[in-house]
């Protein structure tokens, strides 16, 4: 709820959001534009069928009733919002959204008939970094060659970087040694859990009003950022980018031969089972 304890405003719905802001360019007459995600992860942000029904079925189970109340219970976005930085159209894909092309933006145009760049950002934090985030890793170079436009892609505990037109991988944020994907685990984990218990401890406007506190704060966030670049988790990478004009074979047809694969191989079935046998 947000307001007064005169007049409450209901907040419509809890989801995640990926929002622009430009300096001096929002306001209240002109509100940043903002992507709210529109394919949400099941059994992570959302359960199939609703919760109310989960919690029928299973509810009366305490550790079912445990991790019901653990999963995301988000609302979706409605539309693929463009946005634009000094006359450059991009979409963000919110996280998972890189895995299908629909979802990720790759059949949008903008209106001068541009293919917008794909922006992406994920939290990744989940996976400990083992290889499950090389899954979304991948399926950026599918977006990239499917739309032919640059991929570009921030995740907090997994690879940021960039792919071109073509496929490739191009500066991706990487450690002092030049490794992007170290396979160190989370060594930030237990510096992180410092900070929370830090921040738990003394309350941050405690912190704020001593130096010595803030001091130590500061310290123990430096740390988890030392680790973080240990890993290849932070960085810093900037490349020239590149888009294409017109639609590509795959914005033409390409989301249907699948459906084609699918038909031809039960068709195939139906005749192989319909033939008949030799006595």
């Amino acid at each position: 709820v947000q307001g007064s304890s005169e007049r409450l405003v209901p907040i419509l719905m809890t989801a995640l959001t990926a929002t622009l802001f430009m300096p001096g360019a929002t306001g209240e007459a002109n509100p940043p534009p903002s992507q709210f995600k529109m394919r949400l992860f099941p059994g992570g942000e959302y359960l199939p069928g609703g919760r109310e029904a989960w919690i029928k079925g299973l509810g009366w189970l305490a550790p079912a009733r445990h991790w019901i109340d653990s999963i995301g219970n988000l609302g979706s976005g409605k539309e693929r919002v463009l946005m634009t930085i000094n006359g450059h159209p991009f979409v963000i894909p919110v996280c998972s959204e890189i895995l299908h092309s629909e979802s990720a933006g790759v059949f949008m145009k903008s209106p001068d008939g541009r293919q917008p760049l794909i922006v992406t950002i994920a939290n990744e934090g989940r996976f400990h970094r083992n290889h499950s985030i090389m899954v979304c890793q991948m399926a950026m170079v599918f977006r990239a060659v499917e739309a032919r436009t640059t991929v570009a892609r921030s995740a907090n505990a997994g690879i940021s970087g960039f792919v071109d037109p073509a496929g490739r991988y191009k500066g991706l944020v990487t450690n002092e040694e030049g490794r992007h994907f170290t396979r160190l685990g989370a060594p930030d984990a237990a510096a992180i859990d410092q900070v929370l218990k830090f921040r738990d401890t003394h309350g941050m406007e405690t912190i704020a009003a001593d130096s010595e506190l803030t001091a130590e704060m500061q310290r123990l966030v430096a740390e988890v950022e030392r680790l973080r670049s240990i890993a290849g988790i932070s960085g810093f990478s900037i490349e020239n980018t590149s888009t294409t004009s017109g639609r590509t074979l795959y914005q033409l047809g390409g989301r249907h031969f699948p459906n084609l694969v699918l038909f031809a191989f039960v068709l195939f079935l139906v005749i192989a089972l319909c033939r008949p046998r030799e006595a």
